[in-house]
C-alpha cells in the first residue's frame, strides 16, 4: 500500500526510480478524484495567466495542449469548452488561432487577475 492506495507491488522502486513512483501515484490519484469542473478550469486558466502575466499575454500552447488538455477525460475536454467559451463570452480571454491554438488575456481579464 502507498498512502493507504492499493497499487500494485511492482511499482516500488528505490533510488533515482523514486521519482518514478510518485508520477504514477499522482497519476492515479488524478484519475481517481473528481472530474474537473467548469468552475475549476477556469480557475487554473486564469491561475496560468496569473502566473504569466508580467512575462506573456498568451499561455504557451504547449503548456495548454500537453500539460492540461491531454491529460483530461472526454467529460472534462467538454467542461473545458464550456469554461473557455464562458470566459470568451465574458470578454476575460480570447481564442488565438495558430499551429496550436492557445488562449490570450484581453485587457479587461488582466484587470480582474491583478
Amino acid at each position: 500500500m502507498l498512502c493507504g492506495l492499493k497499487i500494485p507491488t511492482f511499482i516500488f522502486l528505490e533510488g533515482p526510480e523514486q521519482g518514478y513512483v510518485h508520477t504514477i501515484k499522482r497519476k492515479y490519484l488524478e484519475k481517481t478524484d473528481m472530474l474537473k469542473t467548469p468552475k475549476a478550469i477556469k480557475r487554473d486558466i486564469l491561475g496560468k495567466f496569473r502566473s504569466l502575466l508580467y512575462k506573456h499575454d498568451t499561455i504557451p500552447p504547449n503548456w495548454l495542449l500537453r500539460d492540461y488538455w491531454q491529460p483530461l477525460t472526454s467529460q472534462e475536454k467538454g467542461n473545458f469548452n464550456q469554461a473557455v467559451t464562458d470566459l470568451v463570452h465574458k470578454g476575460l480571454i480570447e481564442q488565438v488561432a495558430g499551429r496550436i491554438p492557445t488562449l490570450r488575456l484581453t485587457d479587461k481579464g488582466a484587470a480582474l487577475i491583478c
